[in-house]
């Protein structure tokens, strides 16, 4: 007789891995995370707050920009739509131009707005009376994606492997000027001075393209990510910022923000980088990137002041009752971010998560401490230590039984604020504790690795 129990035990299997062991992993992991929470246990500071929301029952609200006391959305099928957002807290429409149909993308210059209307073409809109936004001309494309202004030119990525130079100087008769088509299909562009940063293919590799001549932009050099796949990039003065993952782990496990020298244009040089997950657009907030990001509506703000030394201040990330939907573009204004979400339109105050001691901003640390970002983490988390004065030093990996699992760096250490990746690729999972110890302090710290 057939062993119905084994039967329908065996019925129930996720991959090669019966139901119950998933069922046990699950349990061991949030117990381990309820006996182990301390205060060394990294927490996101949450301090990025929602001032409103409009929602909008359109599709995805893809793009925006912000000039005066308007925000302009590009909503997808509901074309351009105009938001009153004198008050941050009581946004209200109060134009559109249903002609931008598709739009995908926006960009102001003085009071012409220019939509990325997919293949509807580059819609471009003279809002000099916002409340009634007016249709000048329309560039034909293809296809389109994103665009970048840079004085009279537009940069268009018209979804056909390369992007179009066009001459915008005048509005009402935009011309095209010069294409430029990588060996591979681009994914993603940015503009800085008279160079261009284009990430092609599946985002491992980067073409620096000459745009001094707009008729014949080209490229002088290809940089290689090592191994990195880039999901999004943005220029700002001497430094390229990009979301990276290892071409070895599956999206959305090993995603990080990572800051490029680019002082000499042509040699860019990788300086640090920080664990931050995904995300759909960053831009520059004072000394920050603040990153909008899919889940929840979750926006989170990196410390860039320090290219060497990264550090997350702040965040934010919509409960189920009040969820703004996935965040894809964003602009800010002073210390206020502008949201174009799925839902609509998301206004934060930032000013929170900004916020820096002056007295020590680039000076040192005045305690000693020891933070991981993540925690729990797999299979790497980004250690951060501060050392309040130079001397020896000693970072050190445990097991709870005591034993020394690795020493991750030992030595003399100069004053300030320090940073050191943990790859546990090779550890079993479980929890571990982590110890710094300086010339007269040391400090102890639980991680959980998560397999």
């Amino acid at each position: 007789m057939p062993n119905n129990r084994a039967s329908k035990y065996h019925s129930f299997q996720c991959g090669a891995k019966p139901i119950v062991w998933w069922l046990k992993r699950c349990l061991t992991t949030f117990l381990i995370m309820i006996l182990f929470a301390d205060p060394g246990f990294a927490r996101e500071e949450v301090n990025i707050r929602q001032l409103s929301t409009l929602y909008y029952t359109w599709n995805i609200c893809r793009g925006i920009e912000v000039q005066g006391d308007y925000a302009y959305l590009a909503a997808g099928p509901a074309g351009l739509r105009v938001i009153d957002i004198s008050d941050p807290e009581k946004p209200f429409e109060v134009g559109n131009c249903v002609t931008a149909v598709s739009a995908v993308d926006i960009a102001i210059k003085d009071r012409i707005a220019y939509v990325m209307a997919d293949t509807n073409g580059l819609k471009i809109i003279s809002i000099e009376d916002p409340t009634s936004p007016v249709e000048i001309s329309t560039f034909p494309t293809q296809g389109a994606r994103a665009l970048q202004l840079v004085d009279d030119i537009a940069y268009l990525d018209d979804n056909q492997g390369g992007f179009r130079v066009v001459d915008i100087s005048n509005p009402a008769e935009p011309v095209s000027r010069g294409y430029y088509l990588p060996e591979q299909p681009l994914k993603r562009f940015t503009v800085q001075g008279k160079y261009s940063y284009v990430l092609t293919g599946s985002g491992s590799a980067m073409d620096i393209v000459d745009l001094s001549d707009p008729d014949n932009p080209h490229s002088v050099s290809r940089s290689s990510a090592n191994g990195r796949f880039s999901q999004q990039l943005l220029a700002d003065k001497s430094y390229l910022y990009s979301i990276h993952r290892q071409a070895t782990i599956e999206p959305g496990d090993y995603l990080d923000l990572t800051v490029i020298d680019i002082s000499e244009p042509l040699n860019p040089v990788r300086k640090a980088s920080i664990w931050t997950g995904t995300a759909n657009r960053i831009v520059k907030m004072n000394h920050c990137i603040l990153l909008a990001q899919s889940y929840r509506c979750r926006l989170t703000m990196v410390n860039v002041t320090d290219p060497d030394c990264l550090a997350i201040t702040g965040s934010f990330k919509s409960d189920m009752e009040q969820s703004a939907g996935s965040a894809y573009d964003i602009v800010v204004v002073g210390q206020t971010a502008y949201v174009a979400t799925s839902y609509g339109l998301g206004i934060f105050d930032c000013s929170q998560a900004l916020v820096v001691e002056q007295d020590n901003a680039y000076g040192v640390p005045e305690s000693f401490g020891l933070v991981t970002y993540p925690n729990p983490f797999n299979p790497s988390t980004t250690i951060s230590y501060s050392l309040p004065s130079a001397g020896q030093a000693r970072l050190r990996l445990f097991s709870t039984d005591g034993r020394e699992v690795r020493e991750l760096m030992s030595g003399y250490q100069i004053a300030g604020s320090h940073t050191i990746r943990l790859d546990g690729s090779d550890l079993p999972a479980g929890v571990y504790l982590l110890r710094l110890e300086g010339a007269n302090e040391a400090v102890t710290r639980k991680i959980v690795l998560i397999k």
